[in-house]
């Protein structure tokens, strides 16, 4: 039997359609709406992934893939097994026209463009992200962000407070080396920064991960059980491009600061060149430094995606990643938006900063010359 007369055969079996329907739409010359997930997407439709099958049955299907006996026979040959065109009996799914419209009608896919987009927004503003229909099934997205959100905030704030903790000093030293003879510190945070800058992230997240479990025998993986060793590579690796981040530019400040006349006045009255470094140099370098925290706080959200999938942590990062697999695209858009919207909050943070930091910096408007 063609897959045509099985479908034909299953389809009154199953009472889905009576011999007289069946075959009026046989005459039309059009084949019976019974379709797998795959063939509704490729005709174009908007399917509802996990839909309970109408039918279940086998199908022919073409392969060019050698049986598992050429497979064998190959191998005991020692070589390669050749191509192997055929037909084979596969286990098939097939869904009707009236599921394909319920499951659009369900994701609201049947209404125009416009008023989708009105609703979305609404339901947005409400807290309301949708329900996941793959990930875990009629879950609200707002229930399975809440059990992501505290992982990925605990290493976001980890690695964040790590990379001050070593990129600030970091500046610190190389300015200060800047105005040495031999500027040695200043070369060597030079290189570091250049090194993350210019390598790509995954080549030195994969490095570290292997030298860290080869070297200090620690964990590749986070798993259920792990303690706290198993999050050090996590954090130390989201940590690196914000370290290269605080380092350059606390440099490139304080070495602007120290061409400044109130420098040269210091530097002339006597006071020592750690005092003037500590309490005045760093001061004002340091100023415009607090809108590029916000700024940081990004840079972790984004490598936390490719981080949590290295690891396994079971964050917002890794589950972004296994719902685009997976194409459930309401936790796409809902995680999607999540991330717009703390990277929009960050930058207004950044400006309300500055004005606090900075007191020559006023949200009021100002007046003109007079």
């Amino acid at each position: 039997m063609t897959n045509n007369e099985i479908i034909y055969s299953e389809a009154i079996s199953a009472g889905i359609y009576t011999q007289e329907q069946a075959d009026a739409i046989l005459a039309s010359g059009h084949a019976l709406p019974l379709h797998t997930f795959p063939e509704w997407k490729r005709l174009g439709y908007s399917v509802k992934k996990g839909e309970k099958a109408a039918i279940k049955t086998r199908l022919w299907k073409y392969t060019t893939q050698p049986t598992k006996a050429a497979r064998e026979a190959a191998e005991l040959a020692g070589k390669e097994p050749d191509a192997d065109p055929h037909y084979y009996l596969a286990p098939a799914y097939l869904l009707t026209a009236a599921q394909v419209q319920a499951g659009i009608a369900q994701l609201g896919l049947d209404k125009p463009l416009p008023v989708q987009l009105a609703r979305f927004y609404r339901d947005a503003l409400r807290g309301d992200l949708g329900v996941s229909h793959i990930y875990r099934t009629n879950v609200p997205v707002t229930t399975i962000l809440a059990e992501k959100i505290p992982v990925s905030l605990k290493l976001g704030i980890a690695a964040m407070l790590l990379a001050m903790a070593v990129g600030i000093p970091m500046g610190i030293l190389m300015a200060r080396s800047n105005r040495t003879r031999h500027k040695l510190g200043d070369k060597l945070g030079t290189g570091f920064i250049v090194f993350i800058q210019a390598v790509p992230a995954a080549v030195y997240y994969l490095f570290l991960q292997l030298l860290g479990s080869d070297l200090f025998h620690l964990p590749m993986l986070v798993t259920g059980s792990a303690t706290w060793t198993a999050w050090i590579l996590p954090v130390v690796s989201l940590s690196l491009p914000n370290i290269a981040y605080y380092g350059m530019w606390l440099r490139r400040y304080m070495v602007d600061e120290t061409t400044k006349d109130y420098v040269r006045l210091a530097t002339a009255k006597g006071v020592k060149s750690s005092t003037i470094m500590r309490r005045h140099i760093f001061r004002n370098a340091f100023v415009p430094m607090v809108q590029y925290i916000p700024t940081s706080f990004l840079n972790t959200v984004v490598g936390s995606i490719y981080i949590e999938s290295l690891y396994s942590i079971p964050g917002m990062g890794g589950l972004l990643v296994d719902v685009i697999k997976r194409q459930d695209n309401t936790m796409v858009q809902g995680i999607v938006l999540l991330y717009a919207t703390v990277g929009i909050i960050g930058l207004i943070l950044g400006d309300l900063l500055m004005t606090v930091a900075d007191p020559r910096i006023k949200l009021s408007k100002k007046e003109g010359a007079r």
